[in-house]
Parts: structure tokens; sequence; C-alpha cells
């Protein structure tokens, strides 16, 4: 269902993701940065690709809606392991759909450079279930 147009949403399910609104860094691990926050998330890549993520409970086969404001080189994707883009490839910001494939997906916030130093913001960070009618 990647790419499938929200239009078709129905009832959305509870919010999935802790702390996606940047008050506070609790809940975001990193690989390969640092983090703060600033009402925004603020990842600063220590090596190339930079990233943090957060592994959220799914359900195989069932559709989820994920949204995020992305600025700064910054990119959002959602994967089957940390940094990965296998449910949802790497998108500046907006809405998306992603089908789950296990009990754990990952939501990467990528600092998305192979440069060093490499400052990406995120805000407004969100995953629930999705109905599709």
């Amino acid at each position: 269902l990647l790419g499938l147009n929200t239009d078709r949403l129905g009832v959305l399910g509870a919010e999935l993701v802790t702390n996606g609104d940047g008050s506070t860094t609790t809940g975001w691990p990193v690989a390969d940065a640092t983090i703060s926050a600033d009402g925004s998330l603020i990842v600063t890549s220590t090596a190339a690709w930079g990233k943090a993520y957060q592994a959220i409970t799914t359900v195989a086969e069932k559709s989820y809606q994920v949204f995020c404001t992305a600025a700064a080189n910054g990119r959002f994707a959602v994967g089957t392991t940390i940094g990965g883009e296998q449910l949802m490839t790497a998108k500046a910001s907006g809405t998306a759909v992603f089908t789950a494939t296990g009990t754990t997906s990952y939501i990467n916030l990528l600092a998305y450079s192979a440069t060093v130093g490499t400052v990406a913001r995120f805000d407004n960070i969100s995953v629930k279930e999705a109905t599709v009618s």
C-alpha cells in the first residue's frame, strides 16, 4: 500500500509515536548521531547518514498512516530495521501509508547526507493504524 491515496483512509487509531512533538528526546535513541529538542527534534550526524529512530509495535498486514514535518536535510522513512526504508522510502515531509510486515516497525529520522555534522529537524511525527476503505 505504499503510495496509497490517503483520501481512502477511514478511522485512525491511537497515536503510536512517543514524543513526536519535539518537546523531549525521550524515546528516540540515535545511531551515528546526537539528538536534542527545542520544540522540534534536532538530529546531528556524527558519521555518514546519522539517524534517530523509534520502534513501534505493529501488526503484520495492517495499514498505518505516518506523518512528519522535516526540514534542513531531514528525511523520514519507515523500515523493518533501524535506518531502513523497506516499508516507506525516505521523504522530506508529509503523509504516507505503509503496510506492516511484522510486529515491529521503525520510524527513522534521517540526517540525509554522507557529510558528518549534517543537521536535520523534525516535528509533528505521528503514526496511527489506519482503516483503508
